[in-house]
């Protein structure tokens, strides 16, 4: 008997859903790109800073360069939650097929007395 790959297993687990795991990948990847932004400012910043050394209002673009480190870092944080999304939309799926109908055994599940079903062993205390 074969052994399955990690990749089809995590490819099982997501399902139909298998594309948000793709684009969790291609987000992330992203993110950790457009994150590196900022410091390339900074840099700018501090040439800037080197550069007009005794006259500092020479270094008129240093405004410009902290909002752009700003606006990427933002935007870096927007698109890697954007990844998290997409892989637990992917991960997260309710383990009855047939949930979207409103069967009984997700609606007895979902119930607030469903840990009263389960024996005391079972159930985490708080």
């Amino acid at each position: 008997m074969k052994k399955q790959s990690d990749l089809s297993r995590l490819m099982g687990y997501a399902g139909n859903c298998r594309y948000f795991t793709y684009a969790s990948w291609v987000l992330s990847a992203a993110s950790a790109l457009v994150a590196l932004v900022p410091f390339v400012y900074i840099w700018k910043i501090l040439r800037d800073v080197l550069n007009a050394a005794p006259n500092y209002a020479q270094a008129v673009n240093i405004p410009y360069y902290g909002w752009m480190a700003v606006l990427f870092a933002v935007l870096s944080y927007l698109v890697y939650i954007a990844a998290l999304m997409c892989s637990h939309l992917s991960a997260a799926r309710p383990p009855f097929p047939d949930w979207r109908h409103g069967s009984g055994t997700t609606r007895r599940a979902a119930s607030p007395w469903a840990a009263w079903r389960f024996p005391e062993s079972t159930r985490k205390s708080s």
